[in-house]
Formats: structure tokens, sequence, C-alpha cells
């Protein structure tokens, strides 16, 4: 527990926005001629220049006169009346090292559709920009744009968005060595694919004890609990899933982000019940399985714009779930229950994981996909080991007599 507990202390620290030391964009500016692309990354955050409802070419912002901007930043943040529907055009020019060089941009999502040109030519693009709902397309597509240049370049972001409550963009867009930023791109998304096919195994395993060995739904609620949380995670953050299928129907997609999160906390509310029965609160664990039910159907019979802006009223109710559930954890291991202390551990750990999803979704915190994935994995495999000592397929160590066991927790099982 120390150990774990100390990994998180450091984690939470390293995934804090930790770019104080890098230089950042002044009125549409950044110099980056003494910046070490060979050692990280260079964040491109500070104040771009800003044209709000004009998507501009390159040659027009030549002639237009923008205004300054903190950059990401999400438009409801930045206009006087908090929306975010409409359109945009950004500009930064970069300083750069007079040798050319290979470098790369890797460009996060943003709500919803962008093009960037890079001097004048175009870079890369979601979706199709345009200046009402009918000309736009929205798109979700993390990438990689590779490039050469050297002593400057010229950045023209568009973006629109007529789909989406957020516009504009959270998120830091980074610039460095071509090969590194592929790289890290390339472990980003094995690792959700991994994470996506373990999650499945364990699901589909899951059944199997269900119907060949024992018939306890506690194994069901894990097999969903593997399942949802696998489906969620090609459908954000890297959006691995429209990496291989681009023309996915991006509501759908929405859909499917937001669906999964409701569906994670209703089946971890009823697999908590099963796993402390004596500490879990039966009326407030309905009422949340409710309101989440509620959030479902709000989800699948409202567009995307409308169930979106509700996110942060859900915001409330997830921290009144994560309240909850550490209240059972703590409650579980105040009364002693050994055998307990493994399911708490990977409890506490689920717990901590979904904060930072949400935190990260508001910005609040530097989104590190490895890091992540590789979390939720740890997380589950001790979750599965955990219901396999329960199951007695895999055997734990000797206890002293009359000491409450894991297996004591599931006495009434059905």
């Amino acid at each position: 527990m120390r150990y774990l507990l100390l990994f998180l202390i450091g984690w939470l620290g390293v995934n804090r926005p930790a770019m104080s030391q890098a230089p950042e964009a002044e009125n549409g500016t950044l110099d980056a001629r003494t910046w070490n692309f060979a050692a990280r990354p260079l964040p491109l955050n500070g104040t771009w220049q800003w044209y709000d409802y004009e998507l501009l070419s390159p040659l027009d912002t030549e002639q237009s006169v923008g205004q300054k901007v903190a950059f990401p930043k999400v438009w409801n943040d930045v206009r006087p009346y908090g929306g975010g529907d409409g359109f945009a055009t950004y500009t930064l020019t970069v300083l750069l090292p007079p040798e050319p060089q290979q470098y790369a941009l890797d460009l996060p999502m943003f709500y919803c559709s962008y093009r960037l040109f890079l001097n004048g030519q175009l870079l890369a693009s979601n979706g199709t920009p345009g200046q009402t709902r009918e000309t736009t397309v929205p798109q979700w597509r993390p990438q990689v744009a590779a490039f050469t240049a050297g002593g400057h370049v010229k950045l023209v972001l568009q973006i629109s968005n007529f789909y989406h409550f957020k516009g504009g963009t959270k998120d830091v867009v980074y610039l460095g060595e071509k090969n590194m930023l592929e790289k890290k791109v390339m472990i980003a998304r094995s690792a959700v694919i991994v994470q996506f096919v373990l999650m499945m195994l364990l699901g589909a395993v899951s059944i199997w004890v269900f119907f060949s060995r024992q018939r306890k739904r506690v194994a069901l609620w894990f097999a969903a609990l593997a399942f949802t949380w696998g489906i969620r995670a090609v459908f954000s953050n890297r959006y691995v899933a429209i990496h291989f299928f681009p023309d996915f129907d991006w509501t759908w997609a929405v859909r499917i982000e937001y669906l999964t999160i409701y569906l994670m906390v209703i089946v971890a509310i009823l697999y908590i019940s099963k796993l402390f029965k004596e500490e879990v609160n039966a009326f407030l664990g309905v009422g949340l399985i409710v309101l989440n039910l509620t959030f479902v159907a709000f989800t699948l019979f409202t567009a995307p714009l409308d169930f979106t802006r509700w996110l942060g009223v859900y915001l409330s109710v997830a921290a009144i779930m994560l309240l909850y559930m550490g209240i059972v954890v703590v409650r579980a291991l105040i009364n002693d229950r050994i055998g307990s202390g493994f399911l708490s551990v990977s409890l506490l750990l689920g717990v901590l994981l979904f904060a930072y999803d949400i935190v990260t979704y508001e910005g609040l915190f530097a989104y590190h996909d490895l890091i992540f994935s590789v979390g939720y994995t740890v997380l589950f495999i001790l979750v599965g080991f955990g219901l396999l000592v329960h199951l007695r397929i895999m055997k734990s160590k000797a206890r002293p007599a009359g000491k409450l066991t894991y297996s004591d927790l599931y006495r009434d099982d059905d």
C-alpha cells in the first residue's frame, strides 16, 4: 500500500502541466530557437492571434487584424457570452533554428473540425470546417503531421463547431522531432489496443467462468466492467477507433464516449455492492444508478449539442459517486475485512483513475496516454485476480481461523 501511494503521488506530480520552463507564445509569436527538441517536444502554449467568427485563408490573415487569446482554451471561456458554437481562425509564428530538419506536430482533437496550414500549405485536417451547420462536418481524429522546415513557420488554424457544447480546443499542441513524436503516438495507440484486447479477453473469460464454473453474478458484473471500459478506451482521448475507421459517424462516437462513462458508474456501483454488502448504502446506490440511467436516456435520445451541455451537472453526480465509493472502501478497511485489502487497493486505484479522467477532460491536468492505459490495465488485472481468488480458481495463502475472508463477502451470493 505504501509503495502504491508513493507511486500515485509521483504520478500526479508528473501529470501536472509542468511547462513553466518552456517558452510561451506572445502575441502570436513563439521563439523556439534555443529549445532542445532532441530532449522533449515543445508545447505551443501562450497567446495566439485569434480571428473570431472568421475563417481566413493564410493569405487573408496577412491583411486582417486579430486579437490576442490564450491557447489552448475553449471558446466558452474566452468569449464574453460564453458560447462554444461558430468558427474562428488562429495564427502562430514559430521561430526555429536556421538549419532545416524534420519536425512534426502532435495534433489533438478540436471541437469539432479543423484545417491547419503551414507556410500557406494545407498540413492536416479533421472533418470539414464551415461557416454554417450544414457546411460543417465534425470529426475527432488526433494525428501527427510531419514537415521539414528551418528558420520559422507560420501556422494558420481554422476551427468550426456547430455540434458540441464546447468550441475551440482544450488540449495542447506539441511541436517536436518527427521520429520522437511518431514513436510517442505509436506507443500510445499500441497501449490502447493492448488495453482493449485485454479487456475483451477478461470479459469473455469472466462470462465463461460464470456459465462453466460458478454462477455468481459478480463474474458478470466484472465482465460488464471490462467490456465497457474496453470500448471506452478506443472511443476517448486518442480515439483509436476513429484512427482505424475515420468514416465512423461522429455523433455515435461521441454518444459511445459519454454512454460508457455512465454505464461504467452503474456497473461499478453494482459490483461494489457485491463486494462490500455490509458497508454499502442501498438507498444511495439505487439513487446514483437511477441518475446515471437518466443520463443514459438523455444521451441516447438527444443531439450531442444538447447532451454535452450537461456534462458539468454530471460531474457533480460523479463527485458524489467517488465520495460514496471512497467511504465504502474506508469502512471496509476499518472493519478489518481480511481479504478485502487487495480489492480495496484496486478500488482506490479505480477511483483515482476515474477522477483523473474527469480532471484531464476539464484541462486541469496534462493527459499522458501510456500512464493512463497502464493504470487501468493494472486495475483490471488486480480485480481479475481478486475475482479468481473469490471463485477459488486461484488459491490464496492460508489465513488464521475465525477471520473474515474475501469469500465471506459473497456468502449469500446467488
